[in-house]
């Protein structure tokens, strides 16, 4: 336990409940809960979850189940079991049970639904899926991550290889993301993000719009160091991501990396409002071994540290981000990195806070060319932003996130925040 870090304790009977506070005494079946100022009591029905899963799609390795479509549905109200000896919460919360799970499935498809109130992961994509499909959904009120993709395998299986270049027997892959509301995520398991990939390969993330969360709000990838990995091919495109840490956690981004992940692309997002505990509130974190990324043309507005975070990658391109109000710095490169050049071309950089560049970036293994730092002195557009800039930025945001209206949760305010 490390001095300064926050924590509370949920259930403690022996203490007078304070306001918007529950206690359960399982021995005689009671839930007591006292309302918070000008809250309204309900006045006769309350909820209790018993399930933790609303659909299980599960097939074997030789038989897949495959072609099932689920469109407007409303999925709400499931239960998170505390494991006999515990839970101890990994990086992104990993491993948590989702409300509807895939596992040995195919030709898979939700359109059009609501998903919301889960104790848990929303949805969890699991082992040997292909062709899966999730759109135009609206999951809000999570206990945990909003979607989950992949295995969580981190290092080959002991007694098994895992060479260079190799390829799963059974991976994840050609799953699409698209058009979704991703709202209060990590109601109860603070340190889930909104959408999480780990190892899969051509999964498309695109035009969602991913708002208040403690943690990452879009995680890619899921393998330490420059060794090989199981993922390629992945896009995250035109997404808006904001609120997220909420200065709560540390070490986190908007948009944050992992491994390598050839042939992968970051492009046309919007990321605004990142705010870490002490350290590391970054927009795009491209974190231990990042390689195989181009990222280009994202927006990131309002972070607490830096626009740009690299923590030591190889074969990554930056071009034609807009890196405005960082609080540390725009661009930071914590360690050098090895084989190929990390570059930053044509990208932009304005803030009051901080200065452009911290940590190692004189390092021979970042290579920049043709970066704008703002000096004020260009024609401004009322925000302060160079006109050409201001349009730039004007025509990502635009062009980013939901485009579906919401119509299952309208009326659903954003779940009331619970973290200390």
């Amino acid at each position: 336990m490390t001095p300064g870090l926050p924590y509370f304790i949920e259930n403690y009977r022996d203490r007078p409940l304070a306001d918007g506070l529950w206690q359960c005494d399982a021995d005689q079946l009671e839930i007591r809960y006292r309302p918070a100022n000008n809250e309204a009591f309900p006045a006769e029905d309350m909820v209790i979850p018993r399930l933790s899963k609303l659909i299980l799609i599960e097939g074997s390795q030789t038989q897949s189940v495959h072609d099932l479509h689920f469109e407007d549905l409303y999925f709400s109200t499931t239960a998170w079991h505390l494991p006999n000896d515990g839970w101890a919460a990994m990086q992104a919360e990993v491993g948590l049970p989702g409300a509807i799970e895939l596992r040995n499935a195919n030709a898979i498809k939700f359109k059009r639904f609501a998903l919301v109130h889960t104790g848990a992961t929303g949805i969890r994509v699991r082992e040997n899926c292909f062709d899966v499909e999730i759109s135009q959904g609206e999951l809000r009120d999570l206990g945990g991550t909003g979607i989950a993709i992949g295995s969580e395998q981190r290092r080959p299986a002991p007694g098994t290889p895992w060479s260079e270049g190799e390829t799963s027997l059974f991976p994840t892959h050609h799953v699409t993301v698209l058009d979704n509301l991703i709202a209060s995520v990590g109601r109860i398991h603070f340190a889930a993000v909104g959408v999480w990939i780990g190892q899969a390969d051509h999964v498309l993330v695109e035009r969602n719009e991913i708002r208040d969360l403690y943690y990452t709000g879009i995680s890619v990838g899921w393998t330490w160091e420059y060794g090989p990995s199981l993922s390629h091919d992945n896009k995250i495109l035109g997404n808006v991501v904001s609120d997220f840490g909420q200065g709560v956690l540390s070490d986190l981004g908007g948009i944050y990396t992992l491994g390598r992940q050839a042939n992968s692309l970051v492009e046309g997002n919007f990321i605004r409002g990142g705010k870490a505990r002490k350290y590391g509130g970054h927009g795009l974190y491209a974190d231990a071994g990042t390689a195989g990324f181009i990222f280009r043309n994202n927006v990131v507005v309002n972070v607490s540290h830096a626009g740009i975070h690299i923590h030591y990658g190889t074969d990554l391109l930056f071009e034609r981000n807009y890196l405005i109000d960082y609080g540390e710095a725009g661009v930071r490169c914590t360690r050098p990195s090895r084989g190929s050049s990390v570059v930053l071309k044509n990208n932009y950089l304005k803030s009051d806070r901080a200065a452009p560049f911290y940590g190692v970036c004189t390092d021979r293994s970042y290579v920049f060319g043709d970066n704008e730092i703002s000096s004020g002195k260009a024609p401004q557009s009322s925000s302060g932003l160079p006109t050409k800039i201001q349009q730039a930025v004007d025509d990502i945001r635009a062009r980013a996130g939901r485009t579906s209206p919401i119509q299952f949760t309208g009326n659903m305010q954003d779940a009331r925040s619970i973290a200390p």
